[in-house]
């Protein structure tokens, strides 16, 4: 009994056991079951659980739709424009005054692009939206712009792909919209630095650059000086680049160019070491001839700075900086004579460490202007400095810009402005600004050409009654905060009144509305000075007004917003302050809701605005479902009769619960009882409620698994509930979307015909492992009038770095814009006409500079859809990698990377190979002989696709280890005239120039032909005799260890001096013998003995008994007688 009682007892235990461990492992703590109005929380708020084991993994199929269809979702462009770096933009002027600007920028996901503004009047105001030239998958490197007469831009850059480079031109014409796009130079070898590009004669392009090739020596190169000229008119180029200079290894260099001549300066070194020279040449374009090279000056520095400019005496300006570390500025002038002035004292600052240096001469004086970069530690600055001719004198540094972070500045010399001196244009905190030096020698700051951003994020869009769509976002760089607003016109693809709203002393997340009459508001949480606490502001702008207004507090503070500790306690939520949920009644009164502390309490709070006022109500603090909760999450919504439905989120630290609660507001401002729709040990993100046109609301949220809090990785079920606005309470629809990793990252619309889009975060269950994966995949789903969902569209792929998306529809346009921020930039998608139905939207067709109305734009057989989303080609250029094959032709036929010149990084081009050497461009070595195709091709002249070229039956890997000819039959020829010929040589692996392969004193003919022991093994059968000793000394058989089979080896026989080939002569049976005889002759001796011994010890018996008898008988005859 107390056996069977204890093993019952052991059952029990461990039925809990597994119970537990089952719960715990795989089951996911479902809701509670509230429905119908029943909660689990009775008035002793004791919760009432029910647990139920329902991890399932429904993953409906991720897919991207390339069908043709009238519309398409567009791919994520970059929003806010990137911030600008070095040798990012180049400007110059026109004849008409006007400036014009180029600057490169990741537009899209992948691929750069070229864009291009100009000024509509000489002092460099009112500058145009941008317009895309040109789009590349490459990198594009220093473009360098220059303005004919005619206003045509004609832009050099070089672009680099894989370890290939090229110079290229685009020539761009402002009237007709037209480019042209060409290679100048390309090389397989060379790096290309020091691109520059002028006009002479006016109507010469001439682009000249360093072309730099390592050498086998470390740490040296050869270089050379490259110029190519074009002519404008004719548009004919030069037949090939002139080599300028390529003694001494140039190292950087820079041009300049009037009607009259090109001047070419160059720093060289001969030895490699820091002591540098600056050498000249010129072109006279009236002789068309070159002068002689000339030094102008030798620095014992390294030279990283030079810049030239012509000066009004035909002479040159010549600028430099030597020195890696504090680098010192000089000047000196070069006269035509060939003389040059004595170089200055240094003329940047004394801790600087210059990067940039320009002149310009004031003609009307002759007096100098200065203008250079000077970084004093991580911060860098603008400088000016002016020499007067007279004396020569040098005014003290003035510094120009107003940031410690100014770079990059290009200075240049007014054309047709006559009250312009020059323009300085460089880069502060990523964005490009202007000043100007008029006549009178004073600077003018004009503003801003170029806005950049850092990083951007937090964003929120609105859409007013004419279709203008209005963002505003948070902006982060060099420490700076700021609130960003930029607006989309109907039917343009490009955001114009980019402008900053308000510096502010920390992160925030605004929040942007607008009312029936297309008044814009912006909420969000900033500083109160007043009471030092965070408090929600806010700005408006009324229609037509270009101005927002002053920052308004809303509400006097009582206590801090809460911030991202309190968001959620696994919910990491960006910024650090909440985004207040503001909703507009059909009467344009603003309601207010916002979370904040008092105490250790957070309280909901509640205020409103009427239209035509600036100011709130009183704070109406509205009551918690449970005391000491943290509230999350806030959504809200007026339905058709202008009742207010508000949801939110709770979450109880104690009990580890997480609910979701309701309440409603009717028009008489009276609020109705709570309601807890939902209470989960599982997290419940996000609340939304929708109303569609029959008045039914629904709400839907997450309910979702955590797997990892710092990696945001979550496991997520979409619950919907549902219910008239009469009813009292909230039913349970449905579970859908099972399976997401979205948690709170998502956003709805409901249209006016009831279709609703769901953008969330979707990812692969495939693996078991799944919520170690990092790529998470932002997808838009549809549901139809008629309740269907349709397929997912899949959008991007991002690596957790998800934030909340945005969802807004434009009905003027009738089109879908959705916004995300993707790696701390502001992206946008939406859904566009496909006029072409190539699969590219019309918009994002304006954005890589594709033709909407063909399929095939450069009409390489890949659909322009395709190239921009599937194989990230290139759609304007058939050859995207410059290998010689179409795009089509790799992605279709060969199926090499149409993105590589080498797909198969073995140094033949791709083009080549399937052209010319008709190898595979995706193999190394196509004939997989054990010779790459670039050895076969380029170093041993074999073929890449015969592993045997010459048909001699020798594979070209053996010929080639064993030094033969790959291209020619030799193999009936011996080397090594040991009897064995090439082939027979390979077939039995012998050493085609040795005679005796394993040196048994045998050769590798007699062997194979005559003995047939093994050529390779001295010792054929392993006996320690080699070949020859047995065939040649001893007789015995080399393929036997034991050639007479008696048990011993030959070795062994040979050494105990018996005859191996005789098996009955071996050490066994000698010994036997020994042991024979020494053991027969003592036992016969013995025998001897003892016979001989018992003979004798007869016969004296014998003797003695016939002694005794006679005796006897003696006796006998003694008695008788």
């Amino acid at each position: 009994m107390a056996k069977n009682s204890f093993l019952r007892k052991t059952a029990s235990v461990l039925v809990l056991i597994i119970f537990i461990i089952t719960i715990f492992s795989d089951a996911s703590f479902s809701s509670l079951s509230l429905s119908n109005g029943e909660t689990a929380l009775d008035d002793n708020s004791e919760l009432k659980i029910v647990l139920e084991s329902n991890l399932v993994i429904d993953e409906a199929p991720i897919t991207t739709n390339f069908e043709s269809n009238d519309t398409v979702f567009g791919e994520g462009i970059h929003l806010t424009p990137s911030d600008l770096r070095r040798d990012y933009y180049s400007v110059a002027q026109g004849m008409d005054g006007r400036l014009h600007c180029i600057w490169k920028q990741q537009h899209t996901q992948h691929g750069l692009s070229l864009f291009y503004s100009y000024s509509n009047d000489s002092i460099g105001n009112n500058w145009s939206i941008s317009d895309l030239l040109f789009r590349f998958e490459e990198d594009v490197i220093t473009p360098k712009l220059v303005v004919d007469n005619n206003d045509n831009l004609h832009i050099a850059m070089i672009i680099k792909r894989d370890k290939y480079s090229r110079v290229y031109y685009l020539n761009y014409s402002t009237t007709t919209s037209t480019r042209t796009l060409v290679p100048v130079f390309t090389t397989n070898s060379s790096k290309f630095s020091s691109l520059k590009i002028g006009i002479s004669h006016n109507d010469t392009v001439n682009i000249a650059w360093i072309a730099k090739k390592g050498t086998s020596a470390p740490f040296t190169w050869e270089s050379m000086i490259q110029l190519q000229r074009r002519n404008i008119t004719t548009n004919e180029w030069l037949p090939e680049p002139i080599n300028l200079y390529k003694e001494s290894n140039p190292n950087i260099l820079d041009i300049s160019t009037d009607y009259n001549s090109l001047h070419v300066c160059w720093t060289n070194s001969s030895d490699f070491s820091n002591t540098q020279t600056i050498s000249h040449i010129f072109f006279n374009e009236s002789t068309k001839l070159w002068s002689t090279y000339e030094s102008l000056t030798l620095s014992s520095e390294y030279i990283k700075v030079l810049t030239i400019s012509i000066a009004s005496d035909e002479g040159l300006h010549v600028l430099w900086a030597e020195g890696t570390s504090y680098s010192a500025l000089y000047y000196l002038k070069w006269f035509t004579n060939s003389t040059t002035t004595s170089p200055t004292i240094r003329l940047n600052n004394v801790d600087g460490n210059n990067f940039h240096a320009y002149i310009i001469e004031n003609e009307s004086s002759g007096d100098l202007h200065l203008v250079f970069e000077d970084a004093k530690g991580f911060l860098t600055s603008i400088y000016h400095r002016k020499m007067f001719i007279s004396n020569g004198s040098w005014t003290p540094i003035v510094q120009l810009s107003t940031t410690a972070y100014s770079n990059d500045p290009i200075f240049m010399k007014a054309k047709a402005s006559p009250e312009i001196i020059g323009y300085l244009l460089y880069i502060s905190e990523g964005s490009l600004v202007y000043q100007y030096l008029n006549t009178s020698e004073n600077w003018f700051a004009s503003g801003i050409i170029y806005y950049g951003t850092h990083q951007t994020l937090l964003q929120s869009a609105v859409v007013d009654s004419d279709g203008v769509i209005h963002m505003v976002c948070l902006h982060m760089i060099a420490g700076k905060r700021e609130l960003l607003y930029m607006r989309k016109i109907v039917n343009d693809t490009r955001w114009t009144d980019f402008e900053s709203l308000f510096v502010i002393p920390h992160d925030t997340n605004p929040q942007i509305i607008i009312d029936s009459n297309d008044t814009l508001y912006i909420f969000g949480v900033i500083s109160d000075a007043g009471t030092g606490y965070d408090a929600v502001h806010y700005s408006y702008k009324l229609k037509g007004q270009n101005n927002w207004s002053l920052l308004k507090l809303c509400y006097t503070p009582i206590g801090h917003v809460p911030d991202k500790a309190y968001y959620h306690p696994y919910m990491y939520e960006r910024p650090f302050y909440d985004k207040p949920t503001v909703i507009v009644d059909e009467n344009n009164t603003i309601h207010l809701f916002w979370r904040e502390f008092f105490g250790d309490q957070m309280l909901l709070n509640y205020a409103y605005k009427i239209s035509n006022s600036t100011v709130f109500s009183a704070r109406e603090i509205l009551p918690s479902y449970q005391t000491d909760t943290q509230i999350y999450h806030i959504s809200a919504l007026f339905d058709q009769n202008n009742t207010l439905h508000l949801v939110h989120g709770e979450f109880m630290d104690e009990l580890d619960v997480a609910m979701i609660i309701y309440r409603s507001l009717s028009p008489n401002k009276t609020w109705s009882e709570l309601t807890l729709i939902d209470a989960a040990y599982d997290w419940l993100f996000r609340p939304k409620i929708i109303q569609d046109t029959t008045g039914k609301l629904q709400l839907f949220y997450t309910t979702s698994q955590v797997y990892s809090n710092w990696q945001e990785l979550y496991y997520s079920d979409f619950e919907l509930y549902e219910k008239m606005p009469e009813d009292d309470y909230w039913t349970f629809k449905e579970t859908f979307m099972r399976a997401t990793v979205t948690a709170g990252y998502f956003d709805a619309i409901l249209l006016e015909d009831d279709t609703f889009y769901l953008v969330y975060f979707s990812g692969d269950f495939s693996s078991p492992f799944w919520y170690r994966e990092q790529n998470e995949f932002l997808t838009i789903r549809k549901r139809t009038s008629e309740g269907v969902w349709e397929n997912e569209t899949l959008l991007f792929i991002t690596e957790i770095t998800k934030a909340t998306p945005d969802i807004i529809y434009n009905p003027v346009e009738e089109l879908i814009y959705i916004f995300e921020e993707i790696e701390m930039n502001v992206n946008w998608f939406g859904i566009q006409k496909d006029t072409d139905k190539d699969t590219l939207g019309d918009n994002d067709e304006v954005t890589w500079g594709t033709d909407y109305l063909i399929a095939d734009t450069d009409e390489d057989g890949l659909s322009d859809g395709y190239e921009a989303l599937i194989s990230l080609t290139n759609p304007l250029i058939n050859d995207t990698d410059w290998d010689g094959l179409s795009d089509s032709e790799e992605v279709l036929i060969y199926l090499s990377d149409p993105l590589s010149v080498d797909s198969d990084r073995d140094g033949v081009e791709d083009g080549a190979e399937v052209l010319i050497y008709h190898s595979n461009p995706n193999m190394k070595d196509s004939d997989q002989d054990f010779l790459d195709d670039f050895q076969e091709i380029f170093e041993i002249g074999s073929s890449p696709i015969l592993n045997d070229t010459d048909s001699d039956l020798m594979p070209d890997y053996w010929e080639y280890i064993n030094n033969l000819d790959l291209n020619f039959d030799d193999s009936q020829f011996d080397e090594d005239d040991d009897g064995l010929v090439n082939l027979d040589e390979y077939y039995a692996g012998t050493d085609i120039y040795n005679p005796d392969t394993d040196s048994d004193y045998l050769t590798d003919g007699d062997e194979v032909h005559n003995h047939t022991t093994n050529p390779l093994n001295a010792d054929t059968d392993f006996d320690t005799l080699t070949d020859w000793e047995e065939l040649m000394k001893f007789g015995t058989n080399p393929f036997m260890a034991d050639s007479d089979g008696d048990g011993f080896s030959d070795r062994s026989e040979i050494e105990s001096g018996t005859d191996p080939n005789d098996p009955r002569d071996n050490l066994r049976l000698r010994k036997l013998r020994t042991a024979l005889m020494y053991s027969i002759i003592p036992i016969g001796l013995l025998t001897i003995f003892v016979t001989v011994v018992e003979t004798n010890f007869r016969i004296k018996v014998k003797k003695q008994k016939k002694i005794e008898e006679a005796e006897l008988l003696k006796e006998e005859q003694t008695l008788e007688v």
